[in-house]
């Protein structure tokens, strides 16, 4: 398993690149700039903490895009590459195989969140008020439809752009709609309804597009 992980990292090792540099980039930005425009490093500091929430909303909804570039990549990755036929030919399970790209991903998952999460706990006064606006849960619902579709389409076919880019255009999808839905009927609490019917139906949407993509990986006779 060690070995089918470390092939997985290798196989993703840009992506993995890339997910380091959008998980840094907006806690270098905020403390360019305050070292910019502020003269006092205690100021720097302090406004630094302050700030550190909305860095690390910022940094996961950029992180996002690691998420559904390592979905996307899962399967049609290595039909692209050719490696699948490779793979295919040694003595291994397609559930060894499947565990060893979920392990990724949730290593990726816990790095993201626990940074994250740990750099929005600094920063708890403001923290609170991004936990009861439904911030962080936003984000994390956004995520889990971007997974949920380019995994799904990861394991259909073999163009991770294709699999990344129905990920990405999902949500959009979904949240046009529900405006469109929303202006129609007229409601009182138009973000009310929006907010419970984006939870609602991208739940549904990454689950089952996992679930989906999953069994048809498992019971798909091709690599």
């Amino acid at each position: 398993m060690n070995w089918l992980l470390w092939r997985e990292a290798r196989q993703n090792q840009i992506i993995l690149y890339t997910g380091i540099v959008l998980l840094v980039i907006p806690y270098l930005l905020g403390l360019v700039i305050l070292l910019l425009f502020e003269s006092s490093i205690a100021l720097v500091i302090e406004k630094f903490r302050t700030g550190l929430v909305d860095c690390s909303v910022f940094s996961l909804s950029l992180s996002q895009l690691t998420i559904v570039l390592l979905a996307g990549n899962a399967f049609a990755g290595e039909r692209a590459d050719r490696s699948a036929e490779f793979i295919a030919c040694l003595p291994l399970k397609r559930t060894q195989l499947l565990t060893s790209k979920l392990c990724l991903l949730l290593i990726a998952l816990a790095v993201i969140w626990g940074v994250n999460l740990f750099f929005a706990l600094i920063g708890a006064p403001v923290a609170r008020s991004f936990i009861e606006s439904g911030m962080f849960a936003q984000v994390a619902i956004t995520g889990l439809v971007l997974f949920g579709v380019a995994w799904l389409i990861s394991s259909l076919q073999s163009s991770p752009t294709f699999a990344v880019g129905g990920g990405i255009v999902t949500p959009l999808i979904v949240s046009m709609t529900l405006l469109l839905i929303v202006e129609r009927i007229g409601v009182e609490d138009p973000n009310k309804l929006f907010g419970i019917g984006f939870f609602t139906i991208s739940t549904v949407i990454g689950i089952v597009s996992f679930g989906i993509g999953t069994a048809y990986y498992l019971q798909r006779k091709e690599p």
